[in-house]
């Protein structure tokens, strides 16, 4: 049986995903949303802590803050066989395997950010090239997924890069936004619709006109830094 550890973003990014003709079960601690996620998803089966021991692939949909709690108290019905697909960005295969009592720990990180992968209807999962005999397993399970072939430093590394250069765009627009004087609810919406707006433009390669003209300067300043 596959199964699903969690309830949050990322969980609901795979159930959302999985191939529908199968039944995937799910655990998660908070009752609300797992009850919420079975009205939606009739592909979907709720699975106490007891019934793991049925299960054989186990994809950790977590936080990294939340792994040695789940495994405290999962361990005694996982099986030594089960194969489990650590997916927390901020950790790495080992720190998953001191947590573990020798099942087969495989990462395999989202390259992204699951609520935005939902609305794109895409999503892509990065998996090590030593168990690339397992991408005809994962693309089968999750159909609508991009799979490719990386490590989990890459997958850090370029989620810290991305997510500071975000966070840091936001806020500096915010306060440019504030110095000159602009009323909160035009600013609110430059951040959420243009910003993004614009950087799916122009990963697409179809900025609009005015985008355009500011295409040189940017270029300039960023090969200058």
């Amino acid at each position: 049986m596959k199964v699903i550890i969690g309830s949050g973003r990322l969980a609901t990014l795979l159930i959302d995903r999985f191939n529908r003709s199968e039944t995937i079960g799910v655990y998660g601690r908070n009752e609300s949303k797992v009850q919420s996620l079975l009205t939606r998803y009739s592909h979907l089966t709720n699975v106490s802590i007891e019934q793991l021991k049925v299960a054989d692939d186990v994809f950790l949909c977590i936080p990294a803050s939340s792994y040695q709690d789940f495994f405290k108290k999962a361990s005694p019905f996982l099986k030594k066989e089960a194969t489990f697909y650590h997916m927390a960005t901020a950790l790495m295969k080992e720190d998953v395997e001191e947590m573990l009592q020798g099942q087969s720990v495989i990462p395999l990180k989202f390259a992204g950010h699951a609520i935005q992968a939902k609305y794109d209807q895409g999503g892509t999962l990065v998996l090590e090239k030593q168990w690339s005999e397992k991408c005809d397993l994962i693309k089968q399970l999750f159909p609508l997924m991009q799979v490719v072939i990386g490590t989990e430093e890459e997958v850090l590394m370029a989620n810290t890069l991305a997510t500071k250069a975000a966070i840091e765009m936001a806020m500096t627009v915010e306060k440019e936004l504030k110095k000159k004087g602009i009323a909160d609810d035009i600013s609110s919406q430059m951040l959420k619709q243009v910003v993004p707006g614009v950087l799916n433009s122009y990963l697409s390669g179809d900025l609009g006109h005015f985008a355009r003209t500011f295409v040189n300067e940017v270029q300039k300043k960023v090969d200058h830094q």
